[in-house]
């Protein structure tokens, strides 16, 4: 019976145990799927923002601000480079603010840019404009010259409105223009001086050429004015041409009286009689000749003039010599005669003549 207590014991204390036990816990709820997060920057909106920094950028770059702002330019693409790399990452979020930054940097730097360039551009049209007037514009170009100083004037408004783009265009519009009026003046001037010297005569075709061409620059110059600088050029070009034929054939002109002058002179021997003038004659004819051989029409020419003029004078001076010469021996021989005939009479005074 003792041993029974302890067994007793036990399983009471067991049955207590399992009394308290606590319940087993509910499973817990299965939780509700969440709606993915709406992004904040969509995908067009960032498309856009890089959109403009890249043409932004672009813009800067083809204005070559990188040397003309270079510090703020490096600091305006160090912004896109790091929104360009968030975009390609799909990292819209961070790439949004950051491309919006960087557009802001490129509008100040193509602001600040600009009004550097336009100042420069409206230096350069100043420029232009004097080297217009210097060539006769004026008088030979008026209109185009009206027109270039309107739209410089527009460039000028624009800058003092702090429109440093529209500035910058047109200043070098108008620069342009100065260009057309300079060139155009500079080609008229080449044509007056053909028809005072009558050289058109020496090259027909292409002094025709020439007038087409700048006919057809006036005409274009409205809607393609690099095409009508172009065609300026050429007209400019055909009417050197033409120059530069009426010169040869002046300096042809003007080699045959040299030419002639030294055959006479050499065949009254002024090379032996007036050695230094003949020798200082031909010196200006072989210089004369050597330009007509390389082209320097308009130099030969008067050299040619000059040569003629030393081979008269060393002509003249031998012929001086040749008749005091001639002279001389007539007088000579004379005086011989005279001795002669003087002998002969006293030859018969004396009775010693020969029979």
């Amino acid at each position: 019976m003792k041993k029974l207590v302890p067994i007793l014991a036990i399983g009471m204390l067991l049955a207590a145990g399992c009394a308290t036990k606590p319940p087993a816990p509910e499973p817990e709820p299965e939780p509700v799927p969440q709606p993915a997060p709406v992004p904040t920057v969509s995908q067009a909106e960032a498309d856009g923002l890089l959109a403009e920094a890249s043409a932004l950028r672009k813009k800067a770059f083809d204005l070559k601000l990188f040397e003309v702002v270079a510090d703020d330019y490096k600091a305006a693409d160090a912004k896109y480079v790091e929104g360009k790399t968030a975009y390609d990452a799909k990292d819209n979020e961070k790439a949004a603010p950051i491309l919006k930054d960087a557009i802001a940097a490129f509008k100040a730097v193509i602001d600040k840019g600009a009004g550097i360039l336009a100042e420069e551009n409206r230096k350069r049209a100043d420029e232009m404009k004097a080297e217009a007037i210097k060539v006769g514009a004026p008088e030979r170009a008026a209109e185009r010259l009206a027109q270039g100083d309107a739209v410089y004037a527009t460039g000028a408004s624009s800058l003092d409105a702090k429109k440093n783009e529209e500035a910058l265009i047109a200043f070098e519009k108008a620069r342009q223009t100065y260009e057309a009026a300079y060139k155009k003046a500079k080609a008229l001037g080449i044509r007056n001086s053909i028809e005072e010297k009558d050289f058109a005569q020496y090259d027909a075709g292409n002094f025709k050429l020439a007038d087409e061409k700048l006919a057809e620059s006036d005409s274009l110059f409205a809607s393609n004015p690099e095409a009508a600088l172009d065609a300026l050029d050429e007209a400019t070009l055909r009417y050197n041409l033409v120059v530069q034929k009426g010169w040869q054939f002046y300096a042809a002109g003007k080699k045959a009286p040299a030419d002639d002058a030294k055959r006479r002179s050499e065949e009254i021997k002024a090379p032996v009689a007036v050695k230094e003038k003949y020798s200082q004659a031909l010196t200006v004819y072989n210089n004369a000749s050597a330009l007509l051989a390389g082209g320097n029409y308009q130099e030969a020419g008067p050299e040619f003039d000059r040569a003629a003029a030393l081979f008269e004078e060393a002509y003249a001076e031998a012929e001086v010599k040749r008749n005091a010469a001639l002279a001389a021996m007539a007088e000579a021989e004379a005086r011989a005669q005279e001795s002669e005939s003087k002998a002969k009479a006293g030859d018969q005074v004396l009775g010693t003549a020969e029979e």
